[in-house]
C-alpha cells in the first residue's frame, strides 16, 4: 500500500495518458481505492469499463441561501383613504379658541314681520325675534403605540415615519366617518320621487329628483344648494349615466364625472364622493348649514429607558353639528303608483 502511494501519488493533474490509464486498470480490475481517489479529483469515474468525465456539479441559489439578501423595496403600500371629503367640502374651522367641553351655535328660529300698512296711523306688522342654539360637544380621538428602539433604528425602510404617517391618515378616517355619521343622521328631509323602474332611474330620473331635493332644501334654508354628496355605489351609478350622455351628445351633457379625484358635478353644482355614507345616499343641501370644528394636538412621545422603547401617542379634538338639519334633502326612489 506505501509503495503503491509513492508510485503513484495523487497528482495535481496526470503528467501523461499512461498514469491515467494506470489508475483505471487498478480501479477497474483490482478495485484500487487510492486510484479511484485520484481519478475522481481529475473530474474521472468508471462506467461500464470505460473511463468518462463525471458530470460537473452545478452551483445555483439553493445551494448558497446564506449569501442571497434579502431586500425591502419601494415605499409601504397601505389600503387607507385619509381624504375626509365630507369634512372637506364644509371646511373645518379651528376649535382650539373655543374653551369648555361644548359650546352652542345660535340660530333663528323666528324672524320679524314685515308688511303693507293697511292706512296711514293704523299699526303696522308685529312679531317676535326669536334664537334658538344648536349644542356642539367636543369628542377626542386619539390612539397610541409602543415602539422599540431597535425596530426604530434597524428598520428600512424606517419605521417611525410609517408609524407617524399611519396615525395621521387613520385619525383622519375615524373624525371623517363620525362627522359623515352624525351629519347623516340629522338630515330627515327625503324627496320621495316617483319612477317606473326604481332600482334602475335614468339620468332623467336623477336630475328630476335633484331639483326637487333642491326646492326642499331651499325652502328651510333660503339659500340655493351648492352641495351633492353620494355614496360609493350612487357614484357608481350616476356616472356611467353621464359620461354616457357626455359621449353621445355635444355640451355639457347634465354634468360631470371623475375617476382619479371623485369628484365632479351635476347641474353645475358640486358633486362630492362620500365612501363612508351609507349606500344608496345622496343628499342635496347647504353647505354652511352643518359645521366641523377641529383641533389637532398632534403627536406626543415618552421615552422608556429601562426597556429601550418609545410610547408615541396621537389625536385631536372635534366637535360637529348640524345648524338646521331642513337645509339638507335625501334624494329616494319609489315605484309609480
Amino acid at each position: 500500500l506505501e509503495f503503491r502511494r509513492v508510485l503513484f501519488p495523487i497528482w495535481d493533474q496526470y503528467r501523461t495518458a499512461g498514469q491515467m490509464l494506470a489508475d483505471a486498470w487498478l480501479a477497474q480490475n483490482r478495485g484500487d481505492a487510492l486510484a479511484l481517489e485520484r481519478l475522481s479529483a481529475e473530474g474521472l469515474q468508471l462506467q461500464g469499463g470505460m473511463l468518462v468525465r463525471a458530470a460537473a456539479p452545478h452551483t445555483t441559489t439553493a445551494e448558497t441561501p446564506g449569501l442571497l439578501p434579502v431586500t425591502i423595496q419601494g415605499n409601504i403600500i397601505k389600503n387607507v383613504d385619509a381624504a375626509r371629503p365630507f369634512i372637506s367640502s364644509i371646511g373645518p374651522r379651528d376649535l382650539s379658541g373655543i374653551p369648555g367641553t361644548s359650546f352652542r351655535r345660535p340660530v333663528v328660529t323666528e324672524s320679524v314681520k314685515v308688511g303693507k300698512q293697511t292706512a296711514e296711523k293704523t299699526e303696522l306688522e308685529d312679531g317676535q325675534f326669536k334664537v334658538g342654539s344648536v349644542n356642539f360637544t367636543k369628542d377626542t380621538y386619539g390612539g397610541w403605540t409602543n415602539v422599540s428602539r431597535q425596530d426604530i433604528d434597524w428598520t428600512s425602510p424606517g419605521v417611525w415615519d410609517a408609524l407617524l404617517t399611519d396615525f395621521v391618515e387613520v385619525y383622519g378616517v375615524e373624525t371623517e366617518e363620525a362627522a359623515v355619521t352624525a351629519w347623516e343622521t340629522a338630515v330627515t328631509q327625503v324627496t320621495g320621487t316617483e319612477v317606473a323602474a326604481p332600482t334602475a332611474p335614468t339620468l332623467e330620473n336623477y336630475l328630476e329628483a335633484l331639483y326637487q331635493a333642491a326646492a326642499l332644501s331651499y325652502a328651510t334654508a333660503k339659500r340655493l344648494p351648492d352641495g351633492i354628496w353620494c355614496s360609493l355605489d350612487m357614484w357608481a351609478k350616476i356616472g356611467p349615466l353621464i359620461d354616457k350622455l357626455k359621449a353621445t351628445t355635444a355640451g355639457d351633457g347634465g354634468g360631470s364625472s371623475s375617476l382619479d379625484s371623485f369628484t365632479g358635478n351635476l347641474l353645475n353644482v358640486p358633486r362630492i364622493v362620500v365612501p363612508s355614507l351609507s349606500a344608496g345616499s345622496l343628499i342635496v343641501g347647504v353647505k354652511s348649514r352643518t359645521e366641523v370644528y377641529e383641533d389637532r394636538i398632534g403627536f406626543l412621545t415618552a421615552v422608556q429607558p429601562k426597556v429601550l422603547g418609545v410610547e408615541l401617542a396621537y389625536g385631536g379634538y372635534m366637535a360637529n353639528g348640524t345648524l338646521t338639519p331642513n337645509a339638507f334633502a335625501k334624494v329616494t326612489f319609489v315605484a309609480e303608483a
